[in-house]
C-alpha cells in the first residue's frame, strides 16, 4: 500500500511540474519591440550557427567519402592481397562512400535552408514594411 501511495504522489508531482514548465514556456514578453528585436537577433544567430554546423558536418562527410573512395580504389587495384574478401570490401567501401555522399548532400541542403531562414528573418525583422524592397 505504501508503494502505491508513493507512486501516486510522485505521479502527481511530476504532472504538476510538467504543467508548471508548460505554463512558464508559453509566457512571452510581447510589450517591448526592442525585446522582440533581441529575440530575433538571437534566433538569427541560432540559424547561422545551425547552418555552420551543417556545413561542418557536410565537410566531414565529404572527407569520409573521399577516404572510402580511396580505399575502394586500393581494393580494386590490389584485390589479390585481400583474397576472397576483396569483393566484400569493395562493396562495403562503395556503400559507405555513397552513404557519406548522400549525408553530405543532405547537410548542404539543410545548411542552405537555414541560411534562407536567416535571410528571411533578417529582412522581416530589420526592414520597415513601407520601405521593404527585394533586398531591403
Amino acid at each position: 500500500m505504501k508503494k502505491g501511495k508513493l507512486v501516486a504522489i510522485s505521479y502527481i508531482f511530476a504532472m504538476a511540474a510538467a504543467l508548471l514548465t508548460t505554463a512558464v514556456s508559453f509566457a512571452e514578453v510581447t510589450e517591448d519591440s526592442d525585446a522582440k528585436k533581441v529575440h530575433s537577433v538571437v534566433t538569427l544567430n541560432d540559424y547561422e550557427a545551425r547552418a555552420r554546423n551543417h556545413e561542418d558536418a557536410a565537410k566531414e562527410m565529404q572527407t569520409k567519402a573521399q577516404e572510402q573512395k580511396r580505399l575502394l580504389e586500393q581494393y580494386k587495384a590490389k584485390s589479390y592481397l585481400y583474397g576472397r574478401q576483396a569483393q566484400d570490401l569493395q562493396g562495403h567501401a562503395h556503400a559507405l562512400a555513397r552513404k557519406y555522399d548522400n549525408a553530405a548532400k543532405a547537410h548542404i541542403r539543410e545548411a542552405e535552408s537555414y541560411r534562407g531562414m536567416a535571410i528571411q528573418l533578417a529582412e522581416d525583422t530589420f526592414c520597415a514594411p513601407p520601405t521593404k524592397t527585394e533586398h531591403c
